[in-house]
């Protein structure tokens, strides 16, 4: 796989890169009594954000993370997140396993670092069906809404060298190691991005200009 190898510092390299898209996903729905529509509504966004990355990708490896204790989570309790997300229907097998803290937020001081993650790559490239499961157990980990697995997903395109993080029901990353691979993106999406993260964004991309 093009710049990607399977270790605990595989996601270094995006980490430091400042083309990083952030997408609202959910919207002014509330999570407490409009459970159906901020649902459908965060997982058609990033199922269309996804969708539009990776259509034409020569590559594209999930890369999978459940903590040990899952059986403890508050959102999303389950012995196994490997298993839970097989009864949500995923069914692809894995290329490799390994352990590590969290790629995005974690460090080797942190807790969660030093009890370490089972991360597992799976190969999605003819799979639209497991990555369907990712999305929808991302959008819907802190939600009232079943199937969901206690698991931490990302999507990779090791050629384009393209990075999706859909983090829960409020948001998404894409991030890009080039500026050009992302430029196309976030012109068509441009409405969706998060006003938080706006000025910061329009620095590393630029401004759009009709």
């Amino acid at each position: 796989m093009t710049n990607l190898t399977f270790h605990e510092k595989w996601a270094e390299q995006y980490r430091a890169s400042p083309f990083r898209l952030r997408f609202e996903l959910g919207g002014d729905f509330s999570n407490t009594d409009q459970v159906v529509p901020r649902f459908v509504r965060a997982f058609g966004k990033a199922r269309n954000i996804t969708n539009d990355v990776v259509v034409g990708a020569e590559k594209l490896v999930a890369i999978v993370g459940c903590w040990p204790g899952s059986e403890l989570d508050m959102s999303a309790p389950s012995e196994d997140g490997f298993a839970a997300l097989e009864q949500a229907g995923f069914r692809s097998k894995p290329l490799a396993e390994w352990k590590g803290g969290h790629p995005r937020y974690s460090s080797p001081d942190d807790e969660d670092w030093q009890r370490g993650a089972t991360w597992r790559a799976y190969d999605l490239k003819d799979a639209a069906d497991d990555r369907d499961v990712i999305i929808w157990c991302a959008v819907a980990y802190e939600m009232t809404v079943t199937p969901k697995a206690s698991a931490t997903s990302f999507l990779v395109d090791p050629t384009n060298q393209i990075l999706i993080h859909v983090y829960d029901d409020r948001g998404m990353d894409v991030i890009s190691l080039k500026r050009d691979t992302l430029v196309g993106l976030y012109k068509k999406h441009n409405s969706w991005l998060l006003d938080y993260d706006r000025e910061r964004i329009i620095e590393a991309f630029g401004a759009i200009v009709e």
